[in-house]
């Protein structure tokens, strides 16, 4: 059974307000000594690691980074669901009772949460859905296809990662 909605654009203000509710991490810094005797702080990246407690610290900026990007992608996601998709949660709520018999926990006191979750669960059948539905809405907003591409394959990239990240933050796919 599939299932056929309008998307609706959102306002690439909100999307910009909602992406900022998402703290980014914070890079580890290093302090380098200037010609005149002070001291600057400085950001570090791959070609600046020295110590292991540099390359540690680096290792646990980019699972930060993984994590921050992957919360993003999740926060958005409800954001377009939400706001995105003109469609009404089903009077027959039969599939509820489904899905807790799966031992799934359906967030049935909260509409905002259980439409968030339906159509993300049962409306869209596939990672691919998921992307595309975030593509569409976007494409609404009047983004550039330049940065829509980039954002396509970023949430292509983040829907088929595994998520057990290895320790330099890299994801293998699917």
């Amino acid at each position: 059974m599939g299932y056929e909605f309008n998307i609706k654009p959102i306002s690439p203000i909100l999307i910009d307000k909602v992406q900022k509710t998402i703290p980014v991490p914070e890079p580890p810094t290093y302090i380098a000594e200037t010609v005149g005797g002070g001291q600057e702080i400085h950001v570090h990246d791959e070609s600046t690691l020295e110590s292991p407690e540099d390359h540690a610290a680096w290792a646990t900026y980019k699972r930060e980074l993984a994590d921050y990007q992957s919360s993003v992608t999740d926060k958005l996601l409800e954001l377009f669901i939400l706001m995105g998709v003109d469609l009404e949660l089903p009077e027959d709520d039969s599939w509820v009772e489904e899905h807790k018999y799966l031992g799934l926990e359906v967030p049935v006191d909260d509409r905002r949460a259980l439409k968030v979750y339906w159509v993300s669960n049962v409306v869209l059948g596939s990672g691919e859905d998921l992307t595309g539905l975030m593509f569409e809405v976007m494409k609404g907003t009047g983004v550039d296809q330049e940065v829509l591409d980039s954002v396509q394959d970023s949430f292509r990239r983040s829907v088929q990662a595994d998520p057990i990240e290895e320790a330099d933050g890299e994801a293998t796919t699917k």
